[in-house]
């Protein structure tokens, strides 16, 4: 419990940290590892390259994991040393894991030789995707690289055929020489399920007969991931009327997952290419996510039909299909159409006025007028997050400098725990459109004791005068998260907490590793918090995402958590905290729909 609260404080000094390095148990030394982890502040890194020579294998495994956590020089060269001098797999395949993080110069070589390895092949691969995600510009896999992925992704491994795949799916530009068929046949070919969805993403980069021939067949498999993936795919390409026509009939596809993803495929040049207003009948659904996303769709490529139903929309009482109106009437609007929403800016409610922020931003500038600027600017004495969010990347959009002005007097008043991301706001549109006049402002924010904050201001600061201000961004944020007991983390842990909704019942077994973000839910679920929200974020075959007060995706507790990042993988089922940055979580939570290898030791996994 000592290290528990050491953790929550983020306590880089504590000498209990040194203490436990020496403790007989590995279990407690493992522990330990993963504390480091969590702090992260480089002054540990003395203890992780103590623990990395630890006699435990699983200590050194949680050490090499650490390790990605840190993205410091030092960091990569424990990496170095660890991997000129380490033979056990299991700690390997944590060092490359976590070379995916941090990379290096090194790094490219240290994959290949893992991808050789049988015990370590599916780590390595897992790494190099994540590498590919992060230092994309830094390494491009050569053909040998791509070829032996090809090869892993066929195992009957599940792990190892999903992580191959997946690092063909973040490859970013394939060697001239690759074979331009080659992933569309493994998509038809790997037996493993994840590794098919990746393959398919992969293949979706080479647009050649074969391919197009692979994602129509996908399109008509009965599993619902495959042909989410392939409706993906099919965007890529270049469009047809054929798939325009195919796209379309998957709008009344069983599975609403797959049926959402064709809506969002028709929002872009298929919907052109198809006569949209033939499936209206979606707009008459159940389904307000299937309905919305659809209605979107219509308003790109038949507005009057789309406009239609977007003002029937306005005048509903739920905030989600009042949104989806507001934003379909506001694509491809007019100015009259602007002054339109704008109204409701004056004399709407509150889940009005977000909505409307946010549709501004699908009006072509040409269409805004000052008085629609200024009707915005009336919202700003709420400090709402997402009208203060809208506000703010509409600014930066048009560089209306009256929308700018108004948010920089407002930026003195966000002085609330819940207001950091629309000081992060803020300070995104001072580095698109300040100038000096602007520096004592970030000179203050760069004092701010939160991170994100000290972040975003060190980022506008270098945008306007070219220095490197990162130095001044803290490991650590501090938090008013209240401790709990040990006894109540000892009962959080063994409760089980079940989410009954309309699709039936949600139930959570707790993960031991995550203590405080298991209280944290456990008590949210028993003083009711959670009845009555919705999942306001669902992407198909990626996450729902529940729990938002607000159920726009602003909402959260009146403190921040920590984050408890460990080594589960972010598989189906699993269930994570969604935060906007290190230790900025708190009430709202995903449910993996898939393999998301990308979320691992970013996201603490809870249950």
């Amino acid at each position: 419990y000592s290290l528990i609260a050491v953790e929550h404080a983020r306590d880089a000094e504590a000498p209990l940290l040194t203490e436990l390095a020496a403790h007989p148990s590995p279990d407690v030394r493992a522990r330990l590892a993963l504390t480091l982890a969590r702090i992260a502040d480089d002054r540990l890194l003395g203890l992780v390259e103590q623990l990395l020579q630890d006699g435990d294998p699983t200590v050194q495994a949680k050490a090499a994991f650490a390790l990605g956590q840190f993205d410091s020089d030092n960091s990569r060269k424990l990496l170095d040393v660890l991997f000129e001098r380490e033979e056990d797999p299991v700690v390997l395949g944590q060092a490359y894991k976590s070379l995916g993080f941090v990379g290096g110069n090194n790094a490219i070589g240290y994959f290949e030789r893992g991808l050789q390895q049988p015990a370590t092949a599916a780590a390595a691969a897992q790494g190099l995707g994540k590498w590919l995600i992060f230092k994309a510009g830094e390494m491009t896999p050569h053909l040998g690289i791509i070829q032996t992925l090809l090869q892993l992704s066929q195992s009957s491994r599940q792990d190892l055929a999903s992580a191959a795949a997946f690092a063909l799916s973040r490859v970013g530009e394939f060697p001239q020489e690759t074979d331009g068929f080659a992933a569309a046949r493994a998509a038809q070919t790997a037996s493993v399920p994840a590794a098919k969805t990746y393959l398919i993403r992969a293949a979706s980069r080479f647009d050649n007969p074969f391919t197009r021939n692979a994602l129509t067949y996908f399109a008509h498999q009965p599993l619902p991931p495959l042909r989410v993936e392939a409706l993906r795919g099919i965007n890529r390409l270049e469009p047809t009327a054929e798939w325009a026509e195919l796209v379309l009939a998957a709008l009344d596809d069983p599975s609403a997952q797959v049926a959402v993803q064709a809506a969002q495929v028709l929002q872009g040049e298929l919907g052109g290419l198809v006569d949209l207003s033939q499936a209206t009948h979606v707009l008459y659904g159940d389904s307000t996510w299937r309905k919305g996303e659809f209605l979107l769709a219509l308003a790109k490529h038949n507005k009057d039909v789309a406009d239609l139903f977007a003002r029937e929309a306005l005048l509903a009482d739920d905030p989600q299909i009042y949104r989806y109106g507001a934003l379909a009437l506001a694509t491809n609007g007019t100015t009259e159409q602007a002054s339109e929403l704008t109204a409701d800016l004056l004399t709407g409610s509150i889940h009005q006025q977000r909505a409307v922020a946010e549709a501004l931003l699908n009006f072509s500038r040409e269409v805004l007028t000052a008085e629609h600027f200024a009707r915005l600017a009336t919202t700003f004495a709420t400090k709402d997050l997402a009208i203060v969010y809208y506000a703010s990347q509409l600014a930066m959009i048009t560089e209306h400098r009256g929308t700018f002005e108004s948010l920089l007097d407002l930026y003195p008043t966000l002085t609330d725990p819940g207001d950091v991301e629309a000081k992060v706001a803020v300070l995104e549109a001072v580095g698109a459109l300040g100038d000096d006049s602007h520096l004592p402002l970030l000179e203050e924010a760069l004092s701010d004791t939160v991170k994100q904050v000290v972040a975003a201001a060190a980022a506008a600061h270098q945008k306007i005068t070219g220095q490197d201000m990162s130095h001044r961004v803290p490991v650590n944020s501090p938090t008013e998260a209240p401790l709990p007991s040990l006894a109540e983390l000892n009962a959080a842990l063994v409760a089980t907490v079940t989410f009954e909704t309309t699709r039936g019942p949600i139930q959570m077994r707790l993960l031991e590793l995550a203590p405080l973000t298991a209280h944290t839910i456990v008590e949210l679920a028993r003083s009711d918090f959670y009845h009555g929200k919705t999942f306001h974020r669902v992407v198909p075959h990626f996450v729902a995402q529940g729990g938002d007060p607000r159920g726009d995706g602003f909402g959260g507790l009146d403190y921040s958590i920590r984050d408890e990042v460990e080594t589960t993988n972010h598989t189906e089922g699993i269930v994570g905290i969604a935060t906007a940055g290190k230790d900025t979580g708190s009430c709202q939570f995903f449910v993996n729909h898939g393999s998301n290898l990308h979320l691992d030791g970013r996201y603490t996994t809870f249950a």
